[in-house]
């Protein structure tokens, strides 16, 4: 279990260097928490807090070029992982707390197979408000 500071850590990085959101998708919305950054000793920290927590993320890696720094990519996209990330970090959070809360709800709905396209599409909006 991760310490109130490393709670709080992942969600500090997640609410200066993150988004929270849904995307459409061929059978509704898919649910996605993202994190990039070009320092690599964050973004190892980022993976094995979540590796901690048991919640499955991927990496991107963009390679530096003459314009651009190398940079990483941590996404979490699974309803599941998504519910354990935000479930831990949402006390945590302060400028992206309202879209992990949406988030949130999301997935619950998501997990229970009660998913509804309307109820989707709003929370979806509300999401990319808040994103704006």
């Amino acid at each position: 279990m991760l310490s109130d500071i490393d709670k709080g850590w992942l969600a500090g990085i997640i609410d200066g260097e993150g988004w929270i959101g849904l995307i459409p998708a061929h059978s509704g919305f898919q649910g996605k928490v993202v994190i990039t950054n070009t320092n690599e000793l964050i973004c190892h920290r980022v993976r094995q807090l979540l590796d901690e927590l048991l919640v499955p993320h991927s990496t991107y890696f963009r390679k530096a070029d003459s314009r651009r720094k190398m940079c990483q990519r941590i996404t979490v996209c699974t309803p599941l992982g998504i519910e354990r990330l935000l479930l831990i970090i949402c006390p945590f959070l302060v400028g992206k707390v309202n879209q992990g809360l949406l988030l949130h709800k999301w997935t619950i709905r998501k997990i229970q197979r009660t998913p509804e396209r309307s109820i989707e599409w709003d929370m979806h909006q509300k999401i990319k408000e808040l994103n704006s």
